[in-house]
């Protein structure tokens, strides 16, 4: 069987209008997921991907004896959201909500399945992306999230001898 031109055009806008519809139908259940206790504004499913982000970003070292996933940066967050305004409050949690599906496509897994040290290396390659809008993103959450990390006493006040300007005291 041949296929005509018309056949191809047709196929092709069938395609093209059910990825639109069923991409647009996941991006709009992410949309506005309501929380989970004890949060204010994130469910159980963006902890778990702030928390791994906070993990890979900041793992356990030898002068800052303390893991990311550790320095409660899952409820340092969702205070940070709760000052936010609705808008912004949405566009961060389907960032996070993306970020966890991402690895779909080449690990066949969500980011928060992954090994720590697969969550590192997909966060370091997303640091170093080719897309300055993606890696502009990451670089974005990262700070928000290092936030609440460098705040943390443990890490303040290893950091607080490099600065004499009082941080961490």
């Amino acid at each position: 069987m041949e296929l005509t031109r018309r056949q191809l055009l047709k196929i092709s806008l069938i395609g093209t209008t059910g990825v639109a519809i069923l991409g647009g139908g996941t991006v709009w259940s992410w949309w506005d997921t309501p929380p989970d206790t004890p949060y204010k504004i994130l469910n159980d499913q963006e902890v778990a991907m702030v928390l791994a982000l906070s993990q890979a970003s900041f793992p356990k070292g030898n002068e800052i004896a303390l893991a990311g996933k550790d320095a409660g940066i899952d409820y340092f967050f969702d205070q940070l959201l709760f000052g936010l305004d609705d808008e912004n409050q949405k566009l961060l949690k389907l960032l996070l909500q993306s970020l966890n599906r991402l690895p779909l496509l080449s690990k066949g897994q969500y980011f928060t399945s992954c090994s720590e040290m697969e969550q590192q290396t997909l966060v370091e390659a997303w640091l170093k992306d080719n897309n300055y809008l993606f890696r502009s993103a990451m670089q974005s959450i990262i700070v928000l999230l290092s936030m609440g990390y460098t705040s943390h006493p443990t890490a303040s006040k290893v950091l607080g001898q490099y600065f004499r300007c009082g941080f961490g005291q």
